[in-house]
């Protein structure tokens, strides 16, 4: 087990057997001499992308390969990005005519929770647009976005809401 530095100093008051700070003290050197053995023996000098670049100055066969491996995780973490994007829309949903002098949180949450769905699957809110302090603004308000943890959550909460009489 690992202690930080403060707890270690008060553990022998909450641990009266003997030789238990000699035991921590021991296992923390031995813990700490690993720690810079690792990073000594595996220190990197140069990222990633310097090692493609440099390589493309031989334009040996093995360069090649590299850039080329570089180019396919690079578009692999462009199309993971976008697959976690495309995820993340799906289980989100619009609610419009919420009027803006509630808050915002405390009004979509007491709706979720009149429609029989937990307030924590409600990952995020937020209102879209900007705001707009003219007069004529307090008949306009702005749709809110809410963010649920899954797409299921969403589709339940947009049937309740379909049926539910509460507007």
């Amino acid at each position: 087990m690992w202690y930080c530095p403060k707890c270690l100093l008060t553990l022998p008051d909450y641990v009266r057997a003997p030789g238990v700070k000699d035991d921590l003290e021991a296992l923390n050197t031995k813990v700490d001499n690993l720690i810079k053995m690792n990073t000594e023996q595996f220190k990197l000098t140069k990222t990633f992308s310097e090692v493609v670049s440099d390589g493309s100055q031989d334009n040996g066969a093995a360069s090649k390969q590299l850039k080329a491996t570089a180019d396919r995780l690079e578009s692999r973490l462009r199309h993971d990005a976008e697959e976690r994007e495309k995820q993340m829309r799906k289980s989100c949903a619009i609610i419009h005519r919420v009027p803006e002098s509630q808050n915002t949180h405390n009004a979509i949450l007491d709706m979720v929770s009149a429609l029989n769905i937990a307030c924590s699957n409600v990952r995020t809110i937020s209102r879209l647009g900007r705001r707009n302090n003219t007069p004529e603004a307090n008949s306009y308000n702005r749709p809110v976005k809410v963010e649920f943890t899954a797409e299921v959550v969403k589709i339940d909460y947009l049937e309740a809401f379909n049926k539910w009489t509460g507007c």
